[in-house]
């Protein structure tokens, strides 16, 4: 028996967060979520917030979810407390669809244009705070100014080192774990040689799991420790 379980909330790719979305990115391995994430993204215009009908990246993802035959499925809808609204069990498509139509009526606004400021808040995603910073981008005028709230233990990028050599380095975009973990370590020498900060001390989540759960282990360098999910299993 195959369930899902997701919370439906706006997404500024795959126009709502949930239904298909467990499958693919949640499940799917790295080669799939580079493809819907690269190659859909950057060739279609059918991608944005609140767009789930006929959205080729939802439908790539539409289509995981039935490749992997999920039973059943639960949708929910939430408040900013994060407390159930209402809730859609059935079909992994369908459930979504109907919550997506009542989330459009309970989340949707109209924007405002060209305003001084504006206020974003993080909540509830503060570990991938810039989806909220975005929504300052359909708002602000050009010369004015954003702000984001973030609500997280160990904050979201809070040392920016300016070093061209750096530039060029991105680990986050590369999926092959093996080019990846040389990136951070050419990375680390820069930093080091340079000596542009001076840790004082490293931060640490200890948190406890249920017995029979393996695979789980505490990273450091991440902001949650579920960055291993598809090593779990129960035993």
């Amino acid at each position: 028996m195959k369930i899902c379980i997701s919370g439906v909330k706006v997404h500024q790719d795959a126009g709502y967060g949930g239904g298909a979305k467990a499958i693919l990115p949640g499940l799917a391995g790295l080669k799939t979520v580079e493809y819907n994430h690269t190659q859909i993204l950057t060739k279609v215009r059918t991608t944005g917030p609140a767009r789930v009908f006929k959205n080729d990246m939802r439908q790539d993802m539409i289509e995981a979810a039935r490749m992997a035959k999920v039973d059943y499925t639960i949708q929910i809808l939430y408040n900013d407390r994060l407390r159930p609204t209402q809730i859609w069990g059935g079909d992994i498509v369908e459930a979504h669809h109907a919550g997506c139509r009542v989330a459009a009526k309970t989340y949707c606004t109209p924007t405002v244009k060209d305003a001084d400021i504006v206020v974003a808040n993080g909540y509830p995603q503060n570990a991938q705070a810039f989806h909220g910073a975005r929504w300052i981008n359909y708002s602000v005028r050009d010369g004015g100014t954003g702000v984001v709230i973030v609500q997280h233990p160990l904050g979201l990028d809070p040392v920016h080192y300016l070093n061209n050599r750096l530039a060029g380095l991105s680990g986050a975009t590369q999926f092959d774990l093996v080019q990846r973990k040389a990136t951070y370590g050419e990375l680390q020498k820069l930093i080091r040689n340079d000596l542009a900060i001076l840790p004082l001390f490293q931060g640490f989540i200890a948190e406890g799991v249920k017995e029979g759960l393996q695979g789980f282990r505490p990273n450091i360098n991440m902001s949650i420790n579920c960055w291993n999910i598809r090593e779990w299993y129960w035993a």
